[in-house]
């Protein structure tokens, strides 16, 4: 089976937001070790401090390489047009849109069940600049579902 679909979340929380990261993914693999694979992602931002609600739509490419049943190795790019309070007219926020864009890298397990998988990634963001990322550290974490 050289093709499958997978989907990719991810959810954090800090004290002013909340974010939930969904991305349907299809993957191409090569025998042995490699695969590649793209997708869209959706990035959802509730900013409670000023209870608004923020959006985020893109991409992702992405490459693994599995060192054992267990055990990968992950790289990916993501750009994502995420939107931002950037400032307040009559009390209210104004919303505006920049291109965000990340390069991870990241170790992750494999978990079987049956045909399907259970994946969890600790990801770094090599291109993470504080005032434009969407993500409140470098570093994150995902949770994944293989079919």
């Amino acid at each position: 089976q050289r093709l499958s679909f997978g989907i990719s979340t991810g959810f954090w929380i800090n004290p002013s937001n909340t974010y939930f990261e969904l991305s349907p993914l299809l993957t191409y693999h090569f025998p042995k070790t490699f695969s590649i694979g793209a997708g869209p992602t959706y990035v959802y931002n509730q900013d409670r401090i000023n209870n608004v609600s923020l959006n985020g739509f893109g991409g992702k490419v992405y490459g693994r390489a599995n060192f054992t049943n267990w055990l990968y190795g992950w790289t990916e790019y993501q750009g994502i047009d995420n939107q931002h309070i950037t400032g307040f007219e009559n009390n209210k926020p104004v919303k505006s849109s920049w291109y965000v864009d990340s390069w991870f890298l990241s170790l992750g397990l494999n978990i079987p069940v049956g045909r399907r998988s259970f994946n969890v990634q600790l990801l770094y963001d090599v291109l993470y600049k504080e005032s434009r990322s969407y993500t409140y550290s470098p570093v994150t974490y995902r949770i994944g579902f293989g079919f």
